[in-house]
């Protein structure tokens, strides 16, 4: 089996099988009709960020969100660290626009736009445009998640000690996200 199917079959379980233990949070959650208004932080490996959501449609909010720190991605494509000739790569920052819809009071799914600043071997920096899919289940206070990112990197490969500016696509999974509701009103 092909690594990107194995990738694409353990999410789906994750997504399946996370059900049980964090979809059922009891009789105090809010359904996405009693509130308007959403802040909330997002924990990842090594990383952390926070988002500001409004309702502008029954089930669907719009809004913001930013952060920084290591994630524990899965590239899916060739890592843009190609382009740097580095073998680590890590998060400086990222913001961005982001839509989140409640298919049921527990699952969420989120699509947004997001601008992204990485790091290689504590040298090199590079900015990435991408869009990104995420899927988030859980209960009131707490939820589980993973995103998937599609986008491309700028960066500059050094040839005769001039610098020649490069773009190339990429896509990531990025795992366990923690999703913590910090307001609801």
């Amino acid at each position: 089996m092909k690594k990107s199917h194995t990738i694409y079959l353990c999410v789906l379980l994750f997504t399946i099988l996370s059900v049980p233990v964090f979809g059922n949070s009891g009789e105090g959650d809010k359904d996405p009709k009693n509130f308007n208004n959403q802040l909330t932080l997002d924990v990842q490996f090594l990383g952390i960020g926070v988002g500001y959501k409004r309702r502008v449609y029954n089930n669907l909010f719009v809004g913001i969100e930013a952060g920084a720190g290591a994630a524990l991605n899965i590239w899916l494509s060739k890592a843009p660290n190609a382009i740097a000739g580095s073998n680590y790569t890590a998060e400086i920052y990222h913001f961005g626009i982001m839509s989140t819809y409640y298919i049921i009071s527990n699952l969420q799914l989120e699509l947004g736009l997001q601008q992204t600043g990485y790091l290689f071997d504590e040298q090199k920096t590079q900015k990435s445009r991408s869009i990104v899919l995420g899927t988030f289940i859980g209960g009131e206070k707490m939820q589980l998640g993973i995103r998937t990112t599609f986008g491309s990197i700028e960066g500059a490969e050094y040839h005769m000690g001039l610098p020649i500016k490069k773009r190339r696509t990429f896509s990531y999974i990025t795992l366990l996200i923690l999703r913590l509701h910090l307001n609801k009103w």
